[in-house]
């Protein structure tokens, strides 16, 4: 009888919920990682920079232009001057002028283009009232306001994640609790008469943790291949937002390139490769307190 009872105690149900558990839980890995990664790319490849930029109807832009390159060159602190040419101005403009270089006609003329310069310095220093004061048409913005706006989106974006995480988690275990449980109902005369004829409870519930555990890493092995997809397809998404990532062209879906899956054996991505493991431990740590739980309540 003991042999017939771990069959009859497989629920078709349980790893379908897994795939489901390492779906969800996979995503909100993955977006906890993205998240993370940006806020590094981004604190590192956008230093303190003022953008300066002068209208082109002024009189004399062009020597206010040089005006406040010699300006900024002597001023101690900026690390880097650049002015922008003709070409980075209007492939900065292009986003909004529905314009490209290839095609030429719906580019805007150098002499409507702004001029625009920017400046690298010391976290300690501030321009604004420097070029308020000596050049009042010139419109100066600090990236670093940005940066503190884009900090803040990412901490609540990260909060949201942990909790569809936490979420996902509580609720994949409730769940799985609900399972066992009307799995042992189905099984009450065998293990009665096992628990009666002097089998250990730990035993009972070892036996069938085993096999509930081994059903959670299958089906999470199941959900880690859906969620591939869907990580690559995001990642590729992405790159537009990440400074450092190459311009590199794609030939068909991004789910096809088998680059784009090699870069997910990266260290950052293994916490979710560990996700069949962690539902493995999830399987059986449930159904062991359910089981000894229903055998102690038995006479």
């Amino acid at each position: 009888m003991s042999k017939r009872l771990a069959p009859s105690f497989h629920s078709r149900s349980l790893p379908f919920l897994f795939t489901l558990m390492t779906l969800l839980a996979g995503l909100s890995l993955a977006g906890l990682i993205g998240l993370h990664t940006l806020q590094n790319i981004w604190s590192q490849e956008t230093p303190n920079t003022a953008t300066i930029e002068l209208p082109p109807d002024l009189p004399d832009t062009d020597a206010q232009t040089h005006a406040i390159i010699e300006l900024l060159d002597h001023t101690q602190g900026v690390t880097r001057v650049h002015q922008f040419s003709p070409e980075e101005t209007q492939a900065l403009l292009a986003p909004w002028l529905d314009s490209s270089s290839a095609n030429p006609n719906t580019q805007l003329p150098v002499s409507s283009l702004p001029r625009i310069i920017t400046a690298e310095h010391i976290p300690q220093l501030v321009l604004a009232p420097m070029i308020a004061a000596h050049f009042p048409s010139a419109v100066l913005e600090e990236n670093s306001h940005w940066a503190e706006r884009l900090t803040t989106l990412i901490a609540t974006l990260t909060y949201c994640a942990e909790l569809i995480l936490a979420i996902t988690l509580g609720t994949t275990s409730l769940t799985t609790a609900i399972v066992i449980r009307r799995a042992v109902t189905t099984q009450r005369h065998n293990l009665t008469i096992l628990h009666g004829l002097g089998s250990a409870p730990l035993t009972l519930a070892n036996r069938m943790a085993v096999h509930s555990a081994v059903l959670g890493f299958l089906g999470s092995l199941v959900g880690l291949f859906l969620l591939a997809p869907l990580m690559v397809t995001l990642a590729h998404s992405l790159k537009p937002v990440l400074l450092s990532a190459p311009d590199t062209l794609s030939y068909g879906p991004a789910f096809l390139s088998t680059t784009e899956y090699a870069n997910l054996f990266s260290p950052q991505f293994w916490p979710i490769f560990a996700l069949p493991l962690f539902c493995s431990v999830i399987a059986w740590t449930t159904t062991q307190c359910v089981i000894l739980t229903w055998l102690r309540r038995l006479p």
